[in-house]
């Protein structure tokens, strides 16, 4: 157990409890739908980083499959999380939308089934564990995509989050501060991640990037339970998520080491 695991393993439990949190609470609607999917996209790249992470260097091509399988979940994140935004924002982007799956199901083939033209090749960082060196092959799918995702898509949900923000009051206002703050300690957490891959090597990228990913599922939290964002209604004293949140925090080490 190091601190990469550590790290994922919170990413893994944060964002599959808000998946679970919103399919047992309210999972009829489109926005509530959509972010709950974009919760398990991102634990099941926890799952694949608990792998990837602990596999030695003689074992490369073990490494290359973990990643297929965190790219798989990633390659959907982006997409999942602007069409979240659209329909809390309850505004029509169809084609938009449209184009971004597709582009999404495209990569999604190339991870699979060419996955040497779109991920190239892993170079093993650390002394740890192996990562995606784009300097290596310099493809152009993989660029294509981290271009889409980074910029396209994320760029322009948070545009949308802060033109309507400022036309915004009362309990709406108060949803998207918290949806804004949760949103950028995410994409910071994801973005981070990719920087690796144009070998900035710092340790301290992998393990903040994970905890970042881990602990904006929390930002949210408090809007839905402060101001039924994703109307859900919650009934909980002060006394009931101060006991909650202490659960998680202290229980969490013995859950690791059990």
């Amino acid at each position: 157990m190091n601190i990469y695991n550590i790290a994922s393993i919170l990413t893994i439990i944060t964002n599959l409890g808000m998946t679970l949190y919103i399919l047992l609470r309210n999972f009829k609607h489109t926005v509530n739908r959509t972010f709950g999917l974009m919760a398990f996209t991102l634990a099941l790249w926890g799952i694949s980083v608990t792998h990837f992470t602990n596999i030695p260097r003689d074992q490369y091509n073990t490494a290359f499959f973990w990643w297929k399988i965190g790219y798989s979940a990633v390659i959907f994140t982006p997409i999942l999380y602007t069409h979240f935004v659209i329909s809390y924002l309850n505004i029509k982007k169809t084609f938009f939308l449209m184009l971004g799956y597709g582009l999404s199901f495209l990569f999604f083939i190339l991870n699979w089934f060419y996955p040497r033209s779109f991920l190239g090749e892993l170079t093993f960082i650390f002394d740890k564990f192996y990562c995606v060196d784009w300097f290596k092959n310099k493809n152009i799918a993989w660029l294509l995509f981290y271009i889409n995702a980074n910029f396209i898509l994320a760029g322009y949900s948070f545009f949308l989050l802060l033109k309507h923000f400022r036309h915004t009051l009362g309990i709406i206002r108060n949803q998207m501060k918290y949806i804004i703050l949760g949103s950028i300690l995410g994409w910071v957490g994801a973005e981070s991640y990719y920087l690796l891959a144009f070998r900035v090597y710092t340790k301290l990228i992998p393990i903040f990037s994970n905890f970042f990913i881990a602990f904006y599922p929390f930002i949210f939290l408090v809007a839905i339970i402060k101001y039924r964002l994703l109307d859900i209604r919650v009934a909980i004293t002060r006394a009931g998520l101060f006991i909650a949140v202490y659960t998680i925090v202290l229980g969490l080490p013995f859950g690791i080491a059990f």
